[in-house]
Formats: structure tokens, C-alpha cells, sequence
């Protein structure tokens, strides 16, 4: 009898040093997210990503995209810059380049595409040597020049991008041509 109630009487005082163990985890848990001015050697890492923000874009739709980079589009526009065709890669799009007018016949002939970048001057052949597929394929013009794109219509090309535009501008206008490709 005298055993029973010893364990009764260590368990009775066991269950409010839980509690108070939990509450204190919980307090120190809490504690731990307050920003504190540290001034141990740590202080400097621990504000080192402050203010800083990461952000990563992965397309709703991975689309097969053709760049036409003619000479009209090389020298001028974002579209031939490794960067551009990296960020594509990176958001899940499947790119391919070309450079002539040879090459752009030989891959549309071989391939589905998506989307096809080009020229705003170059566009309209583009569009041609589509023809009808079986899919829909979205051109995306790119205005180099003063007026450049002036005479497309919003009809037929609903997405006109500037020459200098950056990557998240080429992501959302892929974006919204696959949206429109898909109703």
C-alpha cells in the first residue's frame, strides 16, 4: 500500500513539472522569433538576409518555345542574351534557337511549338510558315525600333514585347499566349 502511494504522489508531481516544462518550451519557442539587437559575433549574419527576398517562377504551362533570332533581333533585343534563354530554361519552358530564315523552316517543319518569338517586322512570315497546325501556336513579336509593331494587330498578336524587355515580362507574355492557346 505504502508503494502505491508513493508512485500516486511521484506521478501527481510529475504532471505539473511536465506542464510547467511545456509551458517554458513554449515561452522560449516564442521568445526565439522576436528580432533581438544581437551583439555577439553573430550579429552580422543574423542580419545579413534581412531585407532581402527570394523569389523562383515555374511556368502553370512549360511551353516549347522557338526564339528567331534574325539579325534584326541580335543586335537589339533581350531575346539573344544567355540570361533570357536561361530564365526560360529555369521556368520549366523547353527553348530552341535559330538564326536564318534555313534553320526557323527546318524546326518548325521537325517540331510543335507553342510559342514562336520573333521580330515584329518578321512576325506576319512567321505566322505564314505556321500555316494551320494542328495546334495553336502563339507568335510573340518583339518591337526593336521606333514604330516597330505599329501595323500588328492586338487581334492576332495579343502579346507585343519591347526589345529591352526582361525575363519576367518574356515569362508573362509566354504565359498568357499558352492561357489563350488552352481556352
Amino acid at each position: 500500500m505504502n508503494k502505491k502511494r508513493s508512485r500516486v504522489s511521484n506521478q501527481s508531481q510529475e504532471q505539473p513539472m511536465n506542464k510547467m516544462l511545456i509551458a517554458a518550451g513554449l515561452l522560449a519557442g516564442s521568445l526565439s522569433t522576436l528580432p533581438i539587437d544581437a551583439e555577439a559575433c553573430g550579429a552580422t549574419l543574423f542580419g545579413a538576409g534581412q531585407g532581402s527576398r527570394f523569389q523562383a517562377y515555374r511556368a502553370r504551362v512549360p511551353a516549347d518555345v522557338l526564339i528567331y533570332a534574325s539579325p534584326q533581333l541580335a543586335d537589339s533585343s533581350a531575346t539573344t542574351e544567355p540570361g533570357i534563354q536561361a530564365g526560360l530554361k529555369k521556368a520549366g519552358h523547353r527553348v530552341t534557337v535559330v538564326s536564318d530564315a534555313d534553320a526557323l523552316a527546318s524546326a518548325l517543319s521537325q517540331h510543335d511549338f507553342d510559342v514562336v518569338i520573333a521580330g515584329a517586322g518578321e512576325a506576319d512570315a512567321v505566322a505564314q510558315q505556321l500555316g494551320n497546325p494542328g495546334k495553336p501556336v502563339g507568335v510573340l513579336p518583339i518591337a526593336v525600333g521606333e514604330g516597330d509593331g505599329a501595323g500588328l494587330s492586338r487581334e492576332r498578336y495579343p502579346q507585343l514585347l519591347a526589345g529591352g524587355a526582361n525575363l519576367g515580362q518574356f515569362l508573362k507574355a509566354i504565359n498568357q499566349l499558352m492561357s489563350l492557346n488552352n481556352q
